[in-house]
């Protein structure tokens, strides 16, 4: 199970239910832009504004930080290699694994 949310609250939800946890930032709540307002915006701002927000979903249990849906199937992909791994070390708790991280997808 994957539970893909862009609240902290949502984090700690999906942590509580057992499932992987996504954090969408930069079209989510954390930035409060408008998809226009973030295209004028240069790219330094956007990521110095979005940090707080990463740091923030990462404490609050978020395995993946992506910035928006469109980085969803790559991150689900990543969940799957991490399940894998797990799996071939005889690992069963897949959901709580402390493996977290905010990454960039192309």
């Amino acid at each position: 199970m994957v539970f893909v949310d862009d609240a902290v609250v949502g984090m700690q939800a999906g942590r509580y239910a057992g499932a992987w946890t996504i954090a969408v930032s930069k079209s989510g709540n954390a930035l409060g832009l408008s998809e226009a307002e973030v295209q004028r915006m240069p790219a330094e701002e956007i990521d110095r504004r979005l940090e707080p927000a990463r740091r923030s979903y990462l404490a609050a249990g978020a395995h993946l930080v992506i910035d928006t849906v469109a980085d969803l199937l790559p991150a689900l992909e990543e969940i799957e290699k991490r399940m894998n791994g797990l799996r071939a070390s005889g690992f069963s708790d897949y959901s709580t694994s402390k493996i977290s991280k905010t990454v960039r997808y192309p």
